[in-house]
């Protein structure tokens, strides 16, 4: 991109690295290479079919057309009465705007609150857009350590250390993307308190609110603070819980002031969300609880089978998720061994197990690497397999050589 003439704000911004990493397995499966595909956060199993059967019939109905560009009021007013249900205060529709994905709730976010120089604090690991985006906006995205022991979550200690007088936003993910964590109650409570006391925005991307694993629990900060309303936007999506990924529809609450501000900046980019997707989201809506809860037992199994597996191989140290559907394994052991860094260390199990796992430098965390079990069984097994008989061949051989 360097090498093109593009605007002052594009130079620095990366591709994704985990859709590269996908594309890279893609490219080796068109080859007739048998890939063992475990990059994508996506769910393998097809949309419900109620959902496709509403989009179907707004189709037929002649629901092709524009709508309001925060959203259908079906859809805000729903999409607010769940919201308050869960939160225990009163949600208007106004409060409400429908988006082509979370990941554009976020963008119009940071569009709109950004000044050019205005820090954000994103916690490591990071999902891959987040500090892409605030630099899309002109901010500068403040990278936040973290320690395993915290579940690679802030403490307040460490967001105080890095706070200027520039900065306006936090940015939390749980569950989390990429290490599966869940964050605790009490952390929870004091980061929106902090978010409060100091007028920071706390930008909170509970895409995967609907995924967190039994013996886990998921809170909003409303729930944990509610005197710090002003400060919390919500972000979230259909594409995981609803297996709508390619639908892209999301949401976010917030102030009415700024969702005011993110409508206008949408109806000059995309518009309203697709009509037909908005009607396919509020069947979503109507699915009954056995379904998530049976889709959440579901990724729970897979990913504790496959972090209970990797544990069992050489050098490969999981974190137990807690949620999502990813596992977030430790190898830095492999690293010192083949004397790589982890980018290489994917490729290299890219080309001799046929594994495809997302590096953690992609999440600016290396020494990690992030393994999607939103796959079938099989598929998982058998890259367990792969991954066992790889360490076999690169790394038990050279453990004691090159301790």
């Amino acid at each position: 991109m360097s090498e093109t003439p593009v605007s002052r704000r594009m130079r620095s911004v990366r591709p994704s690295a985990t859709m590269a990493m996908n594309e890279k397995a893609l490219e080796l499966q068109h080859r007739g290479v048998q890939v063992l595909n475990l990059t994508a956060g996506e769910p393998d199993q097809p949309t419900p079919a109620e959902i496709c059967q509403a989009a179907a019939r707004a189709m037929s109905e002649g629901f092709t057309k524009y709508t309001p560009v925060a959203g259908i009021a079906e859809l805000r007013e729903k999409l607010a009465a769940a919201l308050e249900t869960r939160i225990g205060q009163a949600v208007h529709p106004h409060e409400i705007i429908v988006t082509a994905g979370g990941k554009q709730g976020l963008y119009n976010f940071m569009m709109v609150l950004l000044d050019p120089g205005d820090e954000v604090l994103i916690p490591l690991p990071s999902w891959v857009s987040f500090p892409e985006q605030v630099t899309l906006a002109e901010g500068l995205p403040r990278m936040v350590p973290t320690r395993r022991g915290d579940g690679f979550f802030p403490t307040v200690e460490k967001l105080e250390a890095m706070r200027t007088e520039r900065t306006k936003a936090l940015v939390l993910n749980t569950p989390n993307n990429p290490t599966g964590q869940v964050i605790a109650r009490e952390t929870l409570a004091a980061l929106t308190e902090w978010c409060r006391e100091r007028g920071i925005f706390l930008v909170f991307d509970e895409t995967y609110a609907d995924l967190t694993f039994p013996g886990s629990d998921h809170f909003h900060p409303l729930q944990v603070a509610p005197e710090a309303r002003p400060w919390v936007i919500t972000v979230n999506s259909f594409s995981k819980t609803y297996r709508m990924t390619g639908w892209r529809i999301g949401w976010v609450q917030g102030p009415e002031p700024w969702i005011r501000a993110m409508t206008a900046l949408q109806s000059h980019s995309t518009s309203n969300a697709s009509s037909i997707s908005q009607k396919a989201a509020l069947a979503a809506l109507e699915l009954p609880v056995e379904f998530i809860q049976g889709t959440r037992t579901l990724y729970a199994l897979r990913a504790r089978r496959f972090m209970e597996a990797l544990d069992r191989i050489p050098g490969v140290h999981p974190l137990r998720p807690q949620g999502a559907f990813y596992v977030w394994a430790d190898i830095s052991a492999w690293l010192h061994i083949l004397e790589m860094d982890d980018s290489e260390v994917a490729l290299h199990l890219l080309e001799h197990a046929h594994v495809a796992a997302v590096p953690g430098q992609a999440f600016h965390a290396p020494g990690f690497l992030r393994f999607s079990v939103a796959v079938d069984e099989a598929t998982l097994e058998r890259a367990v397999q792969a991954l066992r008989e790889y360490a076999e061949r690169f790394i038990v051989p050279f453990a004691e050589t090159r301790a």
